[in-house]
């Protein structure tokens, strides 16, 4: 039975070590080669930001109807914050959940690859110096099917 055990470990070993020179490493799960292979630019213009952010509106209100005064500022680099990938600001007047207005919010997003990478509530100054402009396809967010409140068409 020892012998039978040290030939299973020794299989092992050669299984091991072959395993180990194989490109079976590269290999990705989903398709394509590994994202060891491609280097993402961590700094590509965000091009589709303002469709990421809507997208993203639903998940930080359970409600996203009857938002008003949205703004959103385009995607800067800004060296002075320490901060060396894209970032944008968006600020929006939401209801809480009582249907009353919770004031103005600000958030602010970050890029990375050209993609919105985070999205969090801005603190301190950091949209002290964005150049904000209308943002109405917020404004004209809908709730998703929630019992007595408006409804996507």
């Amino acid at each position: 039975m020892r012998r039978g055990a040290l030939r299973t470990a020794v299989a092992f070993a050669v299984l091991a070590a072959a395993a180990g020179c194989s490109s079976l490493d590269n290999l990705n799960p989903f398709g394509g080669s590994s994202s060891k292979d491609v280097a993402v630019d961590p700094n590509l213009v965000p091009a589709n930001f303002k469709a990421e952010i809507i997208a993203t509106i639903p998940k930080v209100y359970y409600d996203p109807s009857g938002i008003h005064d949205a703004y959103y500022s385009d995607p800067v680099i800004r060296p002075d914050t320490g901060v060396t990938v894209y970032q944008s600001c968006v600020r929006l007047n939401p209801r809480g959940p009582d249907g009353q207005y919770l004031g103005d919010r600000e958030y602010i997003a970050y890029y990375y690859g050209g993609h919105l990478s985070q999205f969090f509530r801005a603190t301190d100054d950091r949209c002290a110096k964005a150049a904000y402009r209308p943002f109405p396809e917020i404004e004209r967010l809908c709730a998703p099917n929630v019992k007595n409140k408006k409804v996507c068409p």
